[in-house]
């Protein structure tokens, strides 16, 4: 009971110290300093408190401990904050969580709540997994509220043989933006990837389609990354992506610690077409063991 008291505590607490430091660019919202450091080809890689973010279905697949993680972002308009919590031991069956992200600009002027509540299914156990994640977004502008609703992801992952593994997404399946100001920070995406994941070496690559169902014009990302762990403590990272609606490249790397108990990341993702720093993510899990696994 006190494992699950202390992490409690520190989602609550990094949740509730968001808003009193510099934030973030409201469209980036969460990341992760492992996504990011890997080009953000996470739709068959995500697990635990990274698929609360990127693929539902993944927070299931971390069968033996609950995950706590709190991260925060640096982007060159702003900073993001971010806690989540996932649980999969305490019902086998179901694998739930919670997670929360605050984001402002570098001047104040926009801020952004986004809240998640993610629910996943293991529908074959170890081979298929189902996974959706409901998300409340409040984004302010100028002291104004320009977008106040519920939307939805959706996603499954499908370990085709025991090391590839194939998961697709959908993000943002349910329309929350009605007024031109908060066009962007929700667009239904659509996207695929696959993935080896070895003991060792870990690359994926996906694609997403985004910007469906407005009448801009639809954008296609692309997104690569590898991953090699060293004595099984120390992950390198690298990544590249391709932003389709910028028509830009982008290049990252990370590093981090992990063990049985904890783990540490950071990435850098620099925009190639810019001179400008780019964003700097940053994470720090802690992995819990309920009794009796």
């Amino acid at each position: 009971m006190r494992s699950y008291s202390s992490a409690l505590a520190l989602l609550l607490f990094v949740t509730l110290a968001a808003p009193s430091l510099a934030s973030a660019q409201t469209s980036d919202f969460a990341i992760g300093a492992r996504p990011a450091a890997m080009g953000r080809a996470s739709n068959a890689v995500s697990r635990g408190t990274d698929g609360l973010f990127q693929n539902p279905a993944g927070i299931s697949l971390q069968t033996s401990t609950l995950d706590v993680d709190g991260a925060f972002m640096y982007t060159p308009l702003g900073n993001n904050l971010s806690a989540a919590i996932v649980d999969p031991t305490t019902n086998p069956s179901v694998a739930a969580g919670f997670g929360a992200g605050y984001s402002f600009n570098s001047d104040g002027t926009t801020t952004a709540l986004d809240l998640r509540l993610p629910l996943s299914v293991p529908l074959v156990a170890e081979r298929i997994s189902f996974g959706v994640a409901g998300r409340y977004l409040i984004v302010t502008d100028e002291n104004v509220q320009v977008q106040n609703g519920f939307t939805l992801d959706a996603g499954a992952m499908f370990r085709i043989v025991d090391q590839l593994h194939l998961g697709v997404v959908g993000k943002n399946l349910i329309p929350t933006c009605s007024v031109e100001a908060c066009k962007g920070n929700t667009p239904l995406v659509l996207g695929g990837g696959l993935s080896y994941l070895g003991r060792e070496f870990v690359v994926a690559a996906d694609v997403e389609v985004g910007d469906l169902g407005t009448d801009d014009p639809t954008t296609i990302d692309f997104e690569a990354g590898a991953e090699y762990t060293i004595q099984g403590m120390v992950p390198i990272r690298a990544g590249f992506r391709r932003d389709g609606s910028s028509a830009s490249n982008h290049v990252s790397v990370g590093f981090g610690w992990r063990s049985s108990a904890a783990a540490v990341s950071a990435s850098y993702e620099h925009d190639l077409s810019r001179n400008e720093v780019g964003l700097i993510s940053l994470s720090i899990s802690a992995f819990i063991r309920p009794a009796g696994f």
